[in-house]
């Protein structure tokens, strides 16, 4: 079997002061802290991870090779699935084969797509050691089966690398949670094959606008609309008063009117996430930057993939947690104002 048969294949959203990042107008927290771990290779504090548990666990290939399949459509455009390789296949069988190793892990769902793989697997009875140290033993166990694949003798030639360093782990807690993300990863094939039929929606794509520079994901032809509408609601409003704010906002929704927003209070959140659901126009402005694979999620993908979402993000990723700053609030607010009221078109960079 030879390299080429084995490798052919094709190639936050609302603000929250419990999950928002450092930006370059809020100075780090704490000069002494260590330097924050990738999200792949960072775990829960104090987590206990030989105990019961449900986990989704995301594998990612070296440099992203997509080496374990390519999308294929059943009969008609709207039944997408992957075809995997001969790479893909192993991967899939060694997954299934993690329960015959170690009985207490059970795997409830397998999804490996052209780039990495997701294992849903619920840890009925204690394990004997750490689950990372499980997870590494399978990533081994598939790049020796990967080198055999290709040929390579490893201690000749040294090894092929099979996958990026590190794991990405989610815990599920409740069984909302579980439904979630079963359709989440049956679903996947469907939301690549809706990436790559509107990448310009998904890609990330530096712009200009009435002075601000930010990172954009989504419909930048937002920007042009007759109509910006700002979305600017006190955090003092009762429940009742959001209710009304987010029922006015609709109505101009519905006419027409782009809702701009940062959703920083409840009632800007709210706003938005009724906008979302109600298939309105919404501009974002986020104070966390944009990870490298990023990609809207949920509802949120659906919305970027109409062409009724954008994201503006004006400061850099970060994976350390922060609290919003007030400077960070006013700036946003005042950066919203500026879309709404300035009519310049949007500059790529």
């Amino acid at each position: 079997m030879d390299k080429e048969q084995i490798n052919s294949t094709e190639s936050k959203l609302y603000q929250s002061p419990e999950h928002t990042h450092h930006s370059p107008c809020s100075p780090p927290q704490n000069k002494f802290a260590k330097a924050k771990k990738p999200s792949m290779r960072r775990r829960m504090y104090n987590r206990d991870y030989s105990g019961k548990g449900i986990y989704m666990i995301t594998i990612t290939t070296e440099h992203r090779n997509q080496i374990f399949g390519r999308l294929q459509f059943a009969g008609d455009a709207s039944s997408p699935f992957i075809e995997h390789s001969i790479v893909g296949k192993m991967v899939s069988d060694e997954c299934l084969n993690i329960h015959a190793q170690w009985p207490q892990i059970d795997i409830q769902l397998v999804q490996v797509m052209p780039d990495h793989v997701h294992i849903l697997m619920q840890v009925t009875e204690p394990l004997p050691k750490h689950l990372g140290k499980i997870i590494a033993f399978f990533m081994l166990k598939t790049t020796q089966n990967y080198n055999k694949l290709c040929g390579v003798d490893i201690e000749k030639d040294g090894s092929l690398k099979l996958w990026e360093k590190g794991y990405h782990d989610r815990i599920i807690t409740n069984t909302e949670q579980l439904s979630a993300v079963k359709k989440y990863l049956w679903d996947n094939p469907l939301r690549l094959a809706i990436k790559r039929g509107r990448q310009e929606l998904f890609n990330q794509v530096g712009i200009e606008v009435c002075g601000h520079f930010f990172v954009s994901i989504g419909n930048r032809e937002l920007l042009n609309a007759k109509r910006l509408l700002q979305v600017q609601c006190s955090r003092r409003l009762t429940e009742e008063e959001i209710l009304d704010r987010v029922k006015n906002f609709l109505d101009e929704g519905k006419q027409g009117t782009v809702l701009v927003s940062p959703c920083i209070s409840p009632g800007e959140k709210a706003v938005a996430s009724a906008a979302v659901d109600n298939g309105i126009p919404l501009i974002v402005l986020l104070e966390n930057g944009f990870s490298q694979y990023f990609k809207p999620s949920g509802r949120h993908f659906e919305a970027c993939a109409s062409g009724k979402l954008l994201m503006l993000a004006p400061w850099e990723h970060h994976n350390e947690r922060r609290t919003i700053t007030r400077e960070q609030c006013l700036q946003l607010n005042e950066m919203a104002k500026d879309l709404c009221n300035g009519q310049a078109d949007a500059s790529f960079i």
